[in-house]
């Protein structure tokens, strides 16, 4: 769901609405609203904003779209409307996409100071939004990697579909070059070496939001994948959905327990 989807239901709004703390946050939630809606095309990069919420404070940038995971996350409770998928004190999670750390932040609430969880991001830009708002919330239990996660180690090229940093993803086969703006070159890791060389022998859960690079993801981590006990993926085409699903499927244990428009949960049998 992008922001424009979003607004066309007043339900979602006033939710998000109800939820701004203050005058002052409720006043730029209007602007932002009106800014996405009217001028976004005369300024793509935006302004920051930084918004006060009934459970967090975040920066964010105008015309991003970047709202759109506070209110599924954190107001449509998005990735724990699935028994088992709310994470308990002590998981160790994989946050593959953190974009500007909505889900790092709601599950480092969850999991607590015994909890660990690794949050990628590649885009420099999006990155910073990430600490600054790790750092804004005071979570210590997040380490944030600017870095993308492929199938090896190495650079990779990395662009943006539209403004949107939602949007963002390596390009490949379902990602076109002529279909971002501004290709840049960033570092990525492969999740089983980075999983060895930092120690990571058990993940209680593994986040996958990618824009169209979950087979280089899943390739790159066989090993990890193999002491993984919950996955929530989403997909991004009907070919990337039935192939995310025959690959995680075939590792040892695993059953797909919950699907959605866009999103696929595995879980490991007990």
């Amino acid at each position: 769901m992008n922001f424009a989807q979003l607004v066309d239901k007043p339900k979602m709004f006033f939710k998000l609405f109800g939820s701004a703390r203050g005058f002052s946050s409720k006043f730029k939630l209007s602007q932002y609203v009106f800014a996405n809606q009217v001028l976004r095309s005369k300024s793509p990069e935006g302004k920051l904003i930084q918004m006060r919420f009934r459970e967090i404070d975040f920066f964010f940038r105008e015309y991003s779209c970047e709202l759109t995971p506070y209110y599924e996350i954190f107001l449509c409770n998005e990735y724990e409307n699935v028994n088992g998928f709310v994470a308990q004190p002590g998981w160790t999670i994989l946050d593959v996409g953190a974009n500007i750390g909505m889900f790092a932040i709601r599950k480092s609430m969850q999991v607590g100071p015994k909890g660990r969880i690794v949050s990628f991001e590649p885009s420099p830009d999006t990155f910073d939004r990430l600490q600054s708002n790790l750092r804004l919330n005071k979570i210590s239990n997040v380490t944030a990697i600017n870095s993308a996660v492929y199938s090896s180690n190495g650079e990779v090229t990395f662009g943006m579909k539209s403004h949107s940093t939602l949007s963002s993803g390596i390009i490949n086969d379902n990602l076109k070059r002529d279909a971002v703006i501004k290709p840049i070159t960033v570092m990525a890791v492969a999740l089983d070496d980075f999983a060895r060389n930092n120690g990571i022998n058990h993940v209680d859960l593994m986040k996958i939001d990618v824009e169209g690079g979950e087979l280089d993801v899943l390739t790159g981590a066989p090993e990890t994948l193999a002491h993984t006990d919950r996955i929530v993926l989403e997909f991004h085409s009907e070919f990337l959905r039935e192939e995310s699903k025959r690959r995680i499927l075939a590792l040892n244990g695993m059953r797909l327990v919950h699907e959605t428009r866009n999103l696929l949960y595995f879980s490991r049998k007990p």
